[in-house]
Order: C-alpha cells, then sequence, then structure tokens
C-alpha cells in the first residue's frame, strides 16, 4: 500500500523558532514526507485575500466581508534541509514526497477541517469559520468571514497590515493519513497551523 508513514521514524526538524515533523515511507525508507503549514495562496504575484467593506450612501460603515484563501506547503529550503539531515543519518538518495491525505468519513463526518480563527487583543471581538479543504493538490481552502462588525475589521486591518499586537489570526488543518506502527496499519491525524505574523501587503476594496 504506497504512501504509509512508518509512524516510528518520526523526527523533527527546527529552524528559526519552527518545528517541522517529518517521517520516512514504510516500504521504501529513502521517500520521506513533511507535515506541512497553511500559507496564503498566491495569485499572479499577490495573495487570495480580499476585504470589502459595505457603506450606505453617506459613507457610514454597514458590514464587511472577508475571503481568503490558504494552501497547505513547506519551503523548499526545508525540504532540502530535511533531505540533508535524513543523508547524515545514513539515508543514501533521499527523496521528498507530499503526504498524501485521505478522506474516509468517520460516521458519516468527513475528518478534515480547515479552520480561521480570530480574536483581537481586546476582547471585543472573536470568531471561528470552518471549511472543507481539496484534499488534491496543495490542499486549498477558502474561508469567508461575513458580516462582519467594525472591531473585526479593524483587527483583520492591523493584523494584516502588520500589527501582531492588534490580537491573532490563524489557520488550522486537522487532516487524515495512514501510518504504521509495526504490523499495525491506522489512520493518524494532523493539527497545521500557521499564525499571519508575516503577510504585509493588501489591497482594500471598499
Amino acid at each position: 500500500m504506497a504512501g504509509i508513514i512508518n509512524a516510528a521514524s518520526q523526527g523533527t526538524y527546527s529552524e528559526a523558532g519552527v518545528d517541522w515533523t517529518y517521517f520516512q515511507d514504510i516500504d521504501d525508507s529513502s521517500i520521506f514526507y513533511i507535515v506541512p503549514v497553511p500559507t496564503l495562496a498566491m495569485q499572479s504575484g499577490a495573495p487570495q485575500f480580499h476585504l470589502t467593506e459595505y457603506v450606505d450612501k453617506t459613507g457610514q460603515f454597514i458590514s464587511a466581508q472577508c475571503q481568503l484563501t490558504t494552501i497547505l506547503a513547506v519551503p523548499a529550503p526545508i525540504i532540502l534541509a530535511v533531505k540533508t539531515l535524513l543523508q547524515n543519518k545514513g539515508v543514501a538518495n533521499p527523496q521528498y514526497q507530499a503526504m498524501n491525505f485521505i478522506d474516509i468519513p468517520q460516521g458519516g463526518v468527513d475528518p478534515n477541517r480547515a479552520s480561521l480563527n480570530y480574536a483581537d487583543a481586546g476582547g471585543t471581538v472573536s470568531g471561528t469559520v470552518q471549511t472543507l479543504p481539496s484534499l488534491s493538490g496543495s490542499q486549498t481552502a477558502v474561508f469567508t468571514v461575513s458580516d462582519m462588525p467594525p472591531a473585526a475589521v479593524a483587527l483583520f486591518k492591523a493584523w494584516f497590515g502588520g500589527n501582531t499586537a492588534a490580537g491573532l489570526v490563524n489557520v488550522v488543518y486537522r487532516l487524515t493519513a495512514w501510518a504504521r506502527l509495526g504490523n499495525i496499519t491506522a489512520q493518524v491525524h494532523f493539527d497545521s497551523q500557521a499564525a499571519y505574523t508575516y503577510q504585509r501587503t493588501f489591497k482594500w476594496v471598499r
């Protein structure tokens, strides 16, 4: 059964305060996987992020909506670093392969989820939006935050503008893959998350 993780091979590579979890394949130890993290999807060099404010004829705020798209990714330098680490451990020709996530409903409920969580520092506004990520390609997830009050708009503008003291916005993917430990094959769950402290430039639509 191709693409099964060897659970006993779990390792961690750390860089710039971030821990990257990696595994080797159960049937071919030269194949390795890295648990990816969410990042904003790009289109024509720009992040797929749109914040629209609605105002009345006098210019008074009515409501707002934000839509953003995320994908799961592993930066190329991290792949190279883990490859080198495995070579140093005696793996002759390590080859990176994206993790194979599975779609097996549990009690009729899809086990895979992506959540966008936000809260301002003052405790005025908070919320969670969930969606089902695609299991193919880069596991694209599209989030739509509707009926945003002024406090939520202020948080998103400040946070994505670089003011991380304004609160928190993060995305968490919960995904499922096959893994084997000894003679036991089982589903394992991964929580992959990222806070967007590194995104800076966005276009506001009003």
